[in-house]
């Protein structure tokens, strides 16, 4: 089942800015979901968006040094991690095949497709 494209003038809730702004810009951050949208809990935005609605979106976390150790005294030795959400199209053009799906031609089929391809060009 192929999602549309969720349109600008459509986004109404917090779940509708997030998923315009990952379909529109591929990523988001916690940071910029705060910075730009005033969300604070992304990751439950994301949850709804994943199992809720089925969303192929990935994490990667990411690490970061602090500013300050004296504005954080309790941070393990001023390091942290942040999560960067990434959106994954889930379907290609090819009869509604999830495009992670990668298939595996086995040599079988490789050495047929080499028969095939010489044998038509034999007959040219």
């Amino acid at each position: 089942m192929k999602k549309t494209q969720i349109k600008q003038s459509e986004v109404k809730t917090q779940i509708d800015k997030v998923l315009w702004h990952l379909q529109t810009y591929g990523t988001l951050t916690t940071w910029e979901a705060f910075n730009t949208y005033r969300i604070m809990r992304l990751g439950s935005i994301i949850d709804i968006l994943r199992n809720k609605q089925h969303y192929h979106i990935e994490t990667e976390l990411i690490g970061h040094t602090l500013a300050s150790d004296s504005l954080f005294p309790n941070a393990r030795n001023g390091k942290g991690q942040h999560a960067k959400y990434i959106y994954k199209e889930t379907t290609n053009n090819s009869f509604g095949v999830p495009a992670f799906v990668k298939e595996e031609v086995s040599e079988e089929k490789k050495d047929t497709k080499t028969f095939l391809d010489n044998l038509f060009s034999i007959r040219k």
